[in-house]
């Protein structure tokens, strides 16, 4: 198993491989984990264990049904880690979710098949330059190529899109009342502050870190908050759930409209 994966996360994707191996032999041709694990900030409260599964062809009906057996059981003994991922063939790497079409997704413990899932720039960045080969060649070898411009534009429009709506819909304000709303969305905007300006992709923990070091002083609290709450760390520094909301609205609303204009003052 690849040293770069954390120890406590080796018995769930040894399990998961030696099963798949074993009853549907020659059907994957690699496995890689992606996501904050394979940028080296593994996180045992949030993260989960994020891949990329490439097989030599499309599964059939029957193959469906086996690897829903097998996230089951790998589910049911190691509990702790949820694996999350796609399933695709060689030529999907590197594309679109809208030039792939429709493949098997497993995530929130169903296995499924979607045209929604995560084929993404930022996807692809961490596979090409991050991603740990369980199974497969190197990813760096991986023949993806990762445009820096394209990386912005989709951060761009997915910061006006999916982000905004954080700062609009009465639904998802309201999750903002809990911390788990608050880590999501104030170290989920500040992540791609980052790769907008810097044009890399980094951890939503060092990417609030950076923010820290650039953007005014009356931010700083509610990222402080944001971090604090990752790290499940007590002590809040905010007594009210209604301001600290509030802040984290507002630092949004900044990062959104610094973005668009390229001002980070």
């Amino acid at each position: 198993m690849n040293n770069r994966l954390p120890e406590v996360l080796t018995p769930t994707s040894e399990s998961y491989i030696f099963q798949v191996n074993q009853q549907l032999p020659n059907f994957l041709s690699a496995f890689y984990i992606v996501g904050s694990i394979a940028l080296d900030e593994f996180n045992p409260h949030f993260s989960d264990v994020d891949f990329v599964a490439v097989t030599n062809h499309l599964a059939t009906d029957g193959e469906i049904e086996v690897l829903r057996q097998t996230h089951q059981e790998v589910e049911q003994h190691y509990s702790r880690w949820k694996l999350s991922g796609m399933y695709l063939l060689q030529n999907d790497l590197g594309k679109s979710k809208e030039e792939i079409g429709t493949r098997l997704v497993f995530h929130d413990g169903n296995l499924k098949l979607q045209t929604n899932f995560d084929a993404s720039p930022v996807t692809w960045w961490i596979l090409k330059n991050g991603g740990i080969p369980v199974l497969g060649i190197d990813p760096r070898k991986l023949p993806i190529a990762i445009d820096e411009s394209y990386l912005v534009a989709w951060m761009l429009e997915n910061m006006n899109t999916y982000w905004k709506s954080w700062t609009q819909r009465p639904s998802k304000l309201i999750i903002l009342l809990i911390d788990w709303g608050i880590q999501w969305t104030v170290l989920g905007v500040a992540r791609q502050f980052y790769t907008i300006r810097e044009k890399r992709v980094i951890t939503k923990q060092r990417s609030s870190e950076y923010a820290l070091s650039v953007v005014p002083q009356k931010w700083h609290r509610i990222l402080k908050e944001a971090i604090r709450l990752r790290a499940k760390s007590a002590g809040s520094l905010y007594r009210s759930r209604i301001v600290r909301m509030l802040d984290a609205v507002n630092f949004m609303k900044f990062i959104i409209k610094s973005s668009n204009e390229m001002e980070f003052l």
